[in-house]
Order: structure tokens, then C-alpha cells, then sequence
């Protein structure tokens, strides 16, 4: 259930909070007709000398409750009709400035010429209304930033806590698959999805990007002293684009064993033992032995990996309860 109220800006400008640079666009633009809302982060070219840092940032928002003990999946179709900086979805306590919201989904300058999707995940500290913020920002360039953001959702999934904290890492981890720069194949510019979806369920979404199924799957395995440790057990799906099987047998590709590689190597330590999640431990790793090959409606081919991890990690009795 989407907890945003006119997410799609179809029924006007309410219930959210049109600031700095936001205002209801209303001219053909849209992703879903027909409004969207246009953001901008104005760049302040009359001052002398021009600035070269950020100096300014549009932004709109609308409050919803979140509670804690749960863990929000959020996103917005993004579009840039000004590339001089990114795009961001921030959550925070509407009694906070917006210096102190959590950035949750970024979309950088270049990525989004057309509509695309953006996502990212969210556990409150506490129970009580929080702000939902979609932001321009400036980058170092000399010209303004415009975005337009379009059917946007949030969506809520309970989940123990040492669960969310896995989970979270695991998201991060992943979203810095980022093609040769990183020594990987593909560059998924942070296109990470908390849910299971086909090129075809989600136009606006650019291959490769990855799943990661927001569920609450693995138990409380073992007590370590004052702590209890848990296993999330997590499915990981990449989507790339593809051409031919070069197995009739097992339908495998080679630009899905690319993909199962360049997961791998996300999770895999650069030195020593422990793998890079932090303090986390990637416990196990269980590739499917086929990985499916599939067409859009537009004649796009694309292949699938999939990977099921199980990652460990603990908490105490102070990381629960109304104070952690």
C-alpha cells in the first residue's frame, strides 16, 4: 500500500509542500498524465564570483507516519531536463531541518534523460511523522538543475531489527557495482530495486539493474553471549541486457555470467577475511544452477542471474526497545 497521498500529482498540488523551486508542471511532461512535479536548483549566477559549490536546492515534501520496527521501501520515476546536478528522495522527522534529512535515493546528473526509476529503503529510529523530500541540488557547474519527479510510493515492510540493518548493508554494498571504474562488467548507477520485477513491469527502469526482494526470510540462529544472531536470507536478481544462450542445455549467456561475477566480486573481500559488509558476514552463497533468458515487448533480450545469500549479523538488548 502506498502510503504517499497524489503520488502521481494528478489531483493538483495537495497534500504536499511546494517550496523553493517546485511547482506542478502541467504541460505534457509527465510520465503519467497529467502532471509531474518540476524541481529546480536555481544556481546564484549573480553573485561575484559565481559560486562553484552548492548554494541552493529545490525541494517539495509531504509528511507520513513511519513506524519503527518497520523498513520503507521508497522511489519516484525521475527525469532531467537540466543535467548539472543529481536528483535525491530524503527522509526525516518533520522536526528536523532539511540539512538532517537521510538521503535514501540519489540519480546523478547525465543518468535520466529520459524517465527512470528511483529507489532506495528506510527504518525510522522512532515512531512518529516524518518527511518525505524530493530534491534538486546543484552540482560544480555553472547552470541550474531541473528535475521532474512523477508516481512516487512509499511502502512499508515489517522486519526485526537486526534484519533491516543486514538488509540495508547489503542494498549499499550492492549499489556500488559501477562498471569498469570498479573493476565490474556492468554499471548499474545505484539502480537497485527493493522488489521482484520484469523489464515489462516497470517501463522507465534501464537494464542492468538489480532486485533485492524487501521480505522478512531467515531465523534467529544462534545466542552469543548477550547477543542473538541472526541470518537474513536474501534473494539477489540482476537483470543485463543479453543476445544469445550459449548453452541450449542450461539456456545460460555469457552476459548472465558476467552478472553472476560482478555480484561476487560486490560481496567479496578486496583483503584479509571478512567480507564487505562491515560487520556483517556473508555466511553462504547458492548461485541457481539456470539463469532465465527473456524478451520486453519491445524486442529487448535480456538474461537473469540469480543469487541467494545468507548474511549474519547480531544484536543486543540495547540495539531494542522504544530507546535504541
Amino acid at each position: 500500500m502506498n502510503l504517499l497521498t497524489n503520488a502521481n500529482f494528478d489531483s493538483g498540488t495537495d497534500p504536499w509542500v511546494w517550496q523553493t523551486g517546485s511547482a506542478l508542471e502541467t504541460t505534457g511532461e509527465a510520465r503519467s498524465l497529467p502532471n509531474c512535479a518540476e524541481v529546480i536548483a536555481y544556481r546564484q549566477s549573480n553573485q561575484i564570483p559565481p559560486p562553484t559549490t552548492i548554494t541552493n536546492e529545490g525541494r517539495l515534501s509531504q509528511d507520513v507516519n513511519l513506524y519503527r520496527g518497520m523498513i520503507y521501501a521508497v522511489s519516484a520515476y525521475v527525469k532531467e531536463l537540466s543535467s548539472w546536478g543529481p536528483a535525491v528522495i530524503r527522509i526525516g522527522e518533520t522536526t528536523w531541518g532539511i540539512d538532517e534529512y537521510t538521503e535514501v535515493a540519489r540519480m546523478d546528473a547525465g543518468d535520466a534523460t529520459d524517465w527512470t526509476y528511483l529507489s532506495g529503503v528506510y527504518a525510522p529510529s522512532a515512531t512518529r511523522a516524518h518527511g518525505i523530500s524530493l530534491g534538486a541540488l546543484l552540482g560544480t557547474g555553472n547552470g541550474s538543475s531541473v528535475w521532474l519527479f512523477d508516481d512516487c510510493q512509499v511502502e512499508g515492510v515489517l522486519m526485526p531489527r537486526g534484519m533491516i540493518n543486514a538488509y540495508k548493508a547489503l542494498m549499499t554494498q550492492l549499489k556500488t557495482i559501477n562498471g569498469s571504474t570498479g573493476g565490474y562488467y556492468f554499471n548499474l548507477s545505484s539502480r537497485v530495486v527493493p522488489h521482484l520485477v520484469e523489464p515489462d513491469q516497470m517501463p522507465g527502469i534501464t537494464l542492468p539493474y538489480i532486485c533485492l526482494p524487501l521480505n522478512d526470510q531467515g531465523p534467529y540462529r544462534s545466542v552469543e553471549g548477550s547477543h542473538v544472531v541472526a541470518t537474513l536470507q536474501q534473494d539477489i536478481y540482476m537483470f543485463v541486457p543479453d543476445t544469445e544462450a550459449i548453452s541450449n542445455t542450461d539456456n545460460v549467456s555469457l552476459e548472465v555470467l558476467k552478472a553472476h561475477d560482478d555480484i561476487m566480486r560486490c560481496l567479496m573481500p578486496e583483503t584479509g577475511y571478512h567480507w564487505n559488509l562491515g560487520d556483517l558476514n556473508v555466511v553462504d552463497t547458492r548461485p541457481v544452477a539456470k539463469h532465465n533468458l527473456g524478451r520486453t515487448n519491445d524486442g529487448i533480450q535480456y538474461g537473469v542471474a540469480k543469487i541467494t545469500v545468507e548474511v549474519d549479523t547480531m544484536f543486543g538488548r540495547s540495539d531494542l526497545g522504544p530507546n535504541a
